[in-house]
């Protein structure tokens, strides 16, 4: 077996597997591994010089074979980050980061591929720690407020410890923007910023609104629909969604007042409608499609125009002419028109779920 696999081995062996029921698994992998020795940087760069000048299969051939011979990297990397993940796991998502820096390597920066792939595998089990750390994986959270939920979690559980007591939203934002404030004069410290240079643009510290809900969803708990109100109960066969209203039905009340507002409106458009009926037919067909009252789809100027062989500006000037003389029949503005026929659009939506 090669040294290098067997330093990486033992020292996993030592700390890791003592604590994991999966070591006969990592026994096995690290067998099958075995048999892959850590290849040296000018054997690196010849597989990617001819991956280069290859077919796309034959590439990826390459670039995964490069990858394979670094899988020790992985076992290495897994048992040193995202401890709150099984070391399997670990291992899993490392070679998931393994092939993603295998496929996008690029062998002329004349650098080691390990140190290349060190960052991606890193990466990788970091993010599987924090989509399983946000309430076991149920729930897709930005990485952004990942930050801030771990941030204000650990510096809630240390003024715990300080002062005996739970420690209120201000006292927690102060100290997550002390702590910001650190990070920010030491990272200008070791770039060598000084107050006269232009102000290097920071990431957005949280507001005492970011914490308050943060401090909210410390105190959720994730509770299946699927579960039994009465988990002690075994002869309950109720579950927890039968007892939480739907937000589409209407209450009884409200839909009767739905259903009396939109016969209100209908009869008022019907009366439209009848003094609409007086006019000559093809004025009639044209203001009532325009309108697009009920009983009649709306149509454009062209349509309508196609229809009678008129251009569409004839059809406008008849439209607004016949529309003005509506007006003064019914003493009804255009304008409320309209919105009658949109709201009693909108009701019969509201009706017809019922």
């Amino acid at each position: 077996m090669d040294q290098t696999i067997v330093m990486f081995s033992e020292e996993i062996d030592k700390e890791d597997l003592k604590n994991f029921e999966t070591s006969d698994l990592f026994i096995r992998y690290k067998r099958s591994m075995s048999h892959y020795r850590r290849l040296s940087f000018q054997e690196e760069q010849a597989c990617f010089v001819e991956a280069e000048e290859s077919s796309p299969e034959e590439n990826i051939r390459l670039r995964w074979k490069v990858a394979v011979h670094n899988l020790p990297l992985v076992i290495y990397i897994a048992g040193r980050f995202g401890h709150r993940l099984p070391f399997m796991d670990r291992i899993q998502e490392g070679n998931i980061g393994l092939l993603v820096a295998a496929t996008r390597f690029d062998f002329r920066r004349e650098v080691h591929f390990g140190t290349y792939a060190d960052w991606w595998i890193r990466a990788m089990i970091i993010r599987a720690q924090s989509k399983e750390a946000w309430n076991g994986g149920l729930i897709r959270c930005p990485s952004g407020i990942q930050r801030v939920f771990f941030e204000v979690q650990v510096i809630q559980q240390r003024l715990f410890q300080h002062l005996g007591r739970n420690p209120s939203s201000e006292e927690i934002l102060h100290v997550v923007l002390e702590e910001q404030q650190h990070k920010a004069e030491e990272r200008w410290k070791k770039t060598g910023w000084k107050s006269t240079d232009k102000p290097v643009k920071k990431k957005k510290s949280p507001e005492r609104a970011d914490v308050e809900r943060i401090l909210i969803m410390l105190n959720e708990h994730v509770v299946s629909l699927d579960s039994s109100p009465h988990a002690e109960d075994t002869s309950d066969t109720s579950w927890l969604y039968d007892m939480i209203p739907d937000p589409q039905v209407c209450p009884q009340d409200v839909w009767m007042e739905v259903k009396q507002r939109l016969e209100e409106i209908l009869l008022e458009l019907g009366r439209i409608d009848q003094c609409i009926s007086k006019f000559h037919e093809r004025s009639a067909v044209i203001v009532r499609h325009r309108l697009g009252l009920p009983g009649y789809e709306k149509e454009t100027l062209k349509s309508l125009g196609d229809r009678f062989d008129l251009s569409k500006e004839r059809v406008r000037q008849i439209e607004n002419l016949e529309l003005k003389r509506l007006e003064r029949i019914t003493g009804v503005p255009r304008a409320r028109m309209f919105r009658l026929i949109r709201t009693a659009e909108e009701l019969q939506k509201i009706v017809s779920l019922v």
